[in-house]
């Protein structure tokens, strides 16, 4: 499962390691999580093999986390760090500074769309290079609604703040789903920002897309590459080394 959870970095060789988690222990597809817990994580200790030193800690309750859709994203003073957490069936966003030694709960940003659904085992959220802008995907297996849409936002790393948002609608074309001829695919599982900032690539599960941030234009960069029977379908995406 994409996005379940994290490691963020502190000063002192420590670690934060983040999860959401289910407090009932009712684990199902369509389930949202309802608490979020960390764990320290002290790489000095042990002759450096490491040592939790605090361990599943609480730092959030009675919330409906998503499965998926969790990043992180640099403060502006380069030390501590945002956390934006999807949450509900909704677009909204919840918000924790990790600082070096505190977790504070900042609040959610409330999105009326995308309507992401219930169904939330595939999906994706990712920062540019700056940290200046924010999209997130899930594969609209609950709502029908959602296919193939994209939030897309600026973001402030001073405050931890959205703005601006707009919902891209991935191009219907004629991508289709090759296990059904009459089904097109824009079930979209995964995204990606280029190096340069200048493109968002949208993943759906056999097609990937390229987005043009500066004129809003659409480029299908690849189908299948091998027959339907083999392939595996696409899902995250992250940039690697050139």
């Amino acid at each position: 499962m994409s996005q379940s959870s994290i490691f963020l970095p502190m000063d002192s060789n420590k670690y934060y390691f983040i999860t959401p988690t289910n407090s009932a222990g009712n684990l199902c597809y369509s389930c949202h999580n309802d608490a979020m817990i960390y764990s320290v994580i002290d790489m000095n200790a042990n002759g450096g093999a490491g040592k939790v030193v605090q361990r599943m800690i609480p730092f959030a309750t009675n919330g409906q986390f998503r499965k998926t859709q969790m990043m992180a994203c640099r403060h502006s003073n380069g030390k501590d760090w945002w956390l934006l957490k999807n949450e509900g069936d909704f677009a909204d966003v919840h918000a924790f500074l990790f600082t070096q030694d505190s977790v504070y709960d900042k609040g959610v940003q409330a999105f009326n769309d995308p309507v992401w659904g219930q169904w939330d085992l595939r999906g994706q959220s990712a920062f540019n290079r700056e940290g200046t802008m924010y999209a997130s995907t899930s594969d609209g297996s609950g709502s029908l609604a959602s296919l193939g849409l994209v939030l897309l936002a600026d973001f402030d790393r001073c405050y931890g703040l959205l703005s601006n948002p707009k919902v891209l609608n991935m191009p219907w074309g004629s991508q289709q789903n090759p296990n059904d001829s009459t089904l097109l695919d824009k079930q979209t599982v995964g995204l990606a920002f280029s190096n340069s900032g200048k493109f968002l690539y949208v993943i759906s599960a056999y097609n990937v897309y390229q987005y043009d941030l500066q004129d809003s234009t659409w480029y299908h960069v690849a189908g299948l590459d091998t027959t339907p029977q083999k392939f595996q379908i696409y899902s995250n995406a992250y940039i690697a080394p050139d």
